[in-house]
């Protein structure tokens, strides 16, 4: 291979190959632009996004603003409702315990006195008996 057949195949890969690099750089450059594209819409999809949330936070201080004493002083009275709540509990439970122990006395009392009084009819009962007889 002589020197301008060297030159001529140089000439020909060089074509080729800035044709390949010419190609690819216009994908490149075609791929930058749809990213650019879609990134401009996620922008834009973001900005009202930001603008929907914006108004939600203004919404929501507009409500704390406006129901914030209201629902502190609600708060305050269920935290009291809830305090009477256990304190009405705890009566209950001691009233009920002296209800039961009230209960089992007056159990045994009426048991004891069914006893005795079964006891002296007994008694009677048999000394008729022995009277009859």
């Amino acid at each position: 291979m002589d020197e301008k057949d060297f030159q001529r195949l140089l000439e020909a890969n060089t074509a080729q190959i800035l044709a390949h690099f010419n190609a690819t750089t216009a994908e490149i450059r075609s791929d930058f632009r749809e990213l650019r594209r879609e990134f401009t819409a996620l922008d834009e999809k973001f900005n009202g996004l930001r603008g929907e949330f914006n108004e939600l936070r203004r919404e929501f201080t507009v409500m704390r603003d406006t129901f914030g004493p209201e629902l502190e002083f609600l708060r305050h009275q269920v935290e009291g409702l809830s305090e009477a709540v256990a304190l009405v509990n705890e009566r209950l439970t001691r009233e009920t315990a002296d209800i039961r122990d009230e209960m089992r006395r007056g159990f045994a009392d009426t048991h004891a006195l069914i006893q005795r009084s079964h006891g002296s009819l007994d008694r009677r009962v048999t000394a008729l008996e022995a009277k009859f007889q």
